[in-house]
């Protein structure tokens, strides 16, 4: 297995699927994240160049066609690259891997604008004479209602934290998995040692020209929304403390390698750089497979979930909305890199 990091240089589009024809003033939006598939798509592509970066397959070779489809991958995860050079950036002593904000986490103001107060999301008994609909299918027999415990609201009636942060590090993300109660009570925690806000949307307008009165032809107007894999700062110098992104994959056959350089990647074929490292993905540590073992129950995003460990960038952890969902505490990605949220009922 090798990691690949995929830096764009220009803001990305991964298309979502709606039509984008020659209407004027069609829009195509970029999804928020890549899925595993595109990101699977793009090392098979680059595994089967010559070496004028052409594609060296036809539908005649059906061989090698049907052996470039059996690469697989995991990933992509989201990644914080190094100002000095392009290697993987070091956040409080570690590799900073990105991963989705824990759903089943509330912030709450702290009084200062940089610091924030963790709050866990649990499973609520309803009060006394409540009613609400579960239970009234088969499927919704185990659905409650998640909150927070009145007695462990933070004091001074404090709001909820209006935040854009959408991204943990590894590291605190691990340790909310294995006790949430560590970073509960360490009180004011720092935004930006949590991790980072979601992708900066990058918004442009194109017009189709006519070529030979080089002028733009009537009405053929249409936009386009990627994504900025490049952090601002939070300070004024926004450009000066910015941080450079990238996404990660992991290629399991050596043999057949994607091709490292500049390319055309997702819609418009936006410019990406394909680099190999040396880095490997967080392994699930035993405290947390542990953690797994001594829960009763799992929760899992009502989202868009894939309980598949190959895939992390397609998965939220944690409860989505108010509810939540058991599983049995049995499943064969304990082993894998990326284990879901357990919590206890």
């Amino acid at each position: 297995m090798t990691i690949w990091l995929v830096e764009p240089r220009d803001p990305l589009i991964v298309r979502e699927g709606r039509p984008f024809g020659p209407e004027p003033g069609a829009l195509a939006t970029s999804l928020p994240f890549p899925f595993p598939s595109t990101m699977a798509g793009g090392a098979r592509t680059r595994s089967a160049l010559d070496e004028d970066g052409i594609f060296k397959y036809g539908r005649e070779d059906k061989k090698e066609l049907d052996r470039l489809k059996e690469i697989r991958i995991r990933g992509p995860l989201l990644v914080q690259l190094a100002n000095e050079d392009d290697t993987i950036a070091k956040h409080e002593g570690e590799e900073a891997w990105l991963v989705p904000i824990p759903q089943d986490v509330q912030l709450f103001e702290s009084g200062s604008k940089e610091t924030v107060i963790l709050r866990q999301l649990l499973p609520l008994d309803p009060p006394a004479r409540a009613q609400t609909d579960f239970g009234q299918r088969e499927c919704e027999k185990h659905l409650c209602v998640v909150g927070i415990e009145p007695a462990k609201v933070p004091p001074g009636k404090r709001k909820p934290y209006d935040h854009k942060l959408h991204y943990w590090y590894w590291k605190y993300f691990q340790n909310w998995l294995i006790d949430p109660t560590q970073l509960v009570k360490r009180g004011a925690v720092s935004l930006s040692s949590l991790g980072h806000e979601d992708l900066i949307r990058e918004y442009r307008m194109h017009v189709s020209m006519d070529s030979n009165k080089e002028i733009g032809k009537e009405g053929l107007l249409f936009g386009t929304s990627g994504l900025e894999f490049t952090s601002p700062g939070a300070g004024k110098e926004r450009l000066h403390d910015a941080r450079r992104l990238a996404l990660a994959i992991d290629v399991e056959d050596e043999a057949m390698a994607p091709q490292a350089g500049v390319a055309g990647f997702g819609g418009e074929r936006r410019l990406v750089t394909w680099r190999q490292s040396n880095a490997h993905f967080p392994p699930c540590p035993p405290a947390l497979k542990q953690a797994i073992k001594n829960t009763s129950m799992w929760r899992q995003s009502g989202s868009a979930g894939h309980c598949c460990p190959s895939s992390p960038g397609s998965f939220w952890l944690g409860p989505r909305a108010r509810r939540t969902k058991t599983f049995a505490p049995s499943c064969s990605c304990w082993d894998g890199p990326l284990p879901l949220c357990a919590g206890k009922r």
